[in-house]
């Protein structure tokens, strides 16, 4: 089965989907810069794909993506040219919030926020929004969830920079 992606649907297909599966999955990632060998969105990248795959193989609806979040340690003056301004921990937790309320709207029991980007800020942004939603039932997964399998690791990651290890590797 395809992926059911929430803008390619029809509002029929939508409300049969939902009632079968009521079920969303949320991509989430930021835009930053993750040394020179991989696009500023791999973040949000990783996380669209691990959801097209759920969704295929599950028939539960993937949501449009969120590619902006919480990055207060890859900062443009810093020499880290691509990244994203940060939004407020607070814009990311109301954000969640009322996507969250909107989906209930639909018919959504459940939402899963899947998020290709790790910083403690932006987890608790997102663990706050899950906590304050009444409307729908919401948990966090991250990719890392799902490709830790995939990683290998490197002797040195000296070539790219300090953190290599914990943010894309290189």
């Amino acid at each position: 089965m395809p992926a059911l992606y929430l803008n390619h649907l029809k509002p029929h297909k939508l409300k049969t989907v939902v009632q079968k599966t009521p079920l969303i999955l949320i991509p989430l990632g930021t835009t930053e810069w993750h040394a020179d060998h991989l696009p500023l969105g791999v973040d949000s990248l990783l996380s669209q794909a691990i959801c097209a795959d759920l969704s295929a193989e599950i028939g539960c609806v993937v949501a449009p993506p969120l590619t902006v979040g919480i990055c207060r340690n890859l900062t443009t003056d810093a020499g880290y040219y691509g990244t994203l301004e940060t939004i407020r921990n607070s814009t990311l937790t109301s954000l969640l919030i009322d996507i969250g309320n909107g989906y209930a709207k639909l018919g959504f029991k459940m939402a899963v926020v899947l998020t290709g980007h790790f910083e403690n800020d932006h987890w608790a942004a997102i663990e706050k929004a899950i906590a304050d939603l009444q409307e729908i039932s919401m948990v966090m997964l991250g990719a890392y969830d799902f490709t830790a399998d995939k990683v290998q690791e490197l002797d040195s990651t000296k070539k790219t920079w300090p953190y290599a290890t914990d943010h894309a590797a290189e």
